[in-house]
């Protein structure tokens, strides 16, 4: 799903979750709904054209898609931290739930701040490595869902 932006930077939910789905991909634990699909069918249970409601239930959600379980969650920081030097910062909350009873079968929190002493890091960059440092822990306590 795509993730709720509680940021400044523009569609960082939206960037995030593409990154995200990239990863789980690539560690071939979960077979993936595409995201644009995931949006076409948010689009379609809400009232508005222009942008899907990431206030929607993840049981609506899960049955529209027909899927076992939703991960969702929030991008709380991405962009460049002020200071001596600018830095990238990145926060990410996830839940992975199951979508039979609604329970919450795995979370994470993960932020990180750039890094480098001889080139700057982007914010793409720190994203990336949040991410994989999340989608390790799901891998490590993962099991398949039954059926």
């Amino acid at each position: 799903m795509p993730l709720e932006n509680l940021t400044n930077f523009p569609r960082a939910g939206v960037i995030v979750s593409e990154l995200l789905a990239t990863e789980l991909y690539q560690q071939k634990i979960f077979e993936l709904v595409e995201n644009s699909e995931v949006r076409r069918t948010m689009s379609g249970l809400t009232d508005s054209a222009d942008a899907p409601d990431l206030a929607i239930a993840p049981a609506r959600i899960a049955e529209a898609l027909a899927v076992q379980a939703v991960l969702t969650g929030t991008v709380s920081e991405y962009g460049y931290q002020h200071g001596l030097h600018e830095e990238p910062v990145v926060g990410i909350n996830l839940r992975l739930i199951r979508t039979s009873d609604q329970t919450v079968i795995w979370a994470a929190s993960h932020s990180t701040t750039g890094s480098g002493y001889f080139s700057r890091d982007s914010v793409n960059a720190a994203a990336q490595r949040v991410i994989k440092t999340m989608v390790s822990t799901l891998v490590s306590k993962s099991r398949p869902l039954p059926n």
